[in-house]
C-alpha cells in the first residue's frame, strides 16, 4: 500500500500579526496531506484498485466506483486480467485528469475444492504465458 505523506508550506505575504494586533510580517501556514485509503494521485490523474473476483474477471461485471465526484458504474469486460487499465476520462483531481481503475484479482481465501479440481483438470489451450 502506497503511503504518502506530504507537508506543503504556505507563505501569507503580510498576514501575521505582532503583539499588539498590527501588521507584523509574513504568516507561514503547514499544511498536512495524508494518503487517501483508496486513492493514489499522480499529477491531475487519480488512481483506484478495484478488488474483483476471478468470476468477475472472467464473466465480466458492473462495480460501482466511489470517486470523489460521486459514484460511477464501470463495465469490467470479460476475461479482464490484472495488467488491464481503463481510464475514465475526466474523472481525475478537479475534473482535469482522470481517473485510471486497477483491477485487482482476488481469490477465493479459503480452499475451494471446486475451483482447485477445476484448474487441475482444465486444458488452457494458450500454453505458458511466460515467454521470457
Amino acid at each position: 500500500k502506497l503511503l504518502l505523506l506530504l507537508m506543503v508550506v504556505v507563505m501569507l505575504v503580510c498576514a501575521g500579526c505582532d503583539k499588539q494586533g498590527q501588521n507584523g510580517g509574513d504568516a507561514l501556514v503547514k499544511v498536512h496531506i495524508q494518503a487517501h485509503s483508496l486513492f493514489a494521485r499522480e499529477g491531475n490523474n487519480l488512481i483506484v484498485k478495484v478488488p474483483i473476483t476471478l468470476k468477475e474477471a472472467i464473466l465480466g461485471t458492473t462495480v460501482t466506483i466511489p470517486l470523489p465526484s460521486g459514484a460511477v458504474a464501470v463495465k469490467v469486460p470479460p476475461y479482464t486480467d490484472a495488467e488491464k487499465v481503463l481510464r475514465l476520462k475526466g474523472k481525475g483531481v478537479a475534473g482535469k485528469g482522470d481517473c485510471m481503475v486497477h483491477f485487482n484479482i482476488v481469490l477465493p481465501a479459503k480452499n475451494n475444492k471446486d475451483l482447485t479440481n477445476f484448474a487441475e483438470n482444465w486444458l488452457d489451450p494458450t500454453g505458458n504465458p511466460r515467454k521470457f
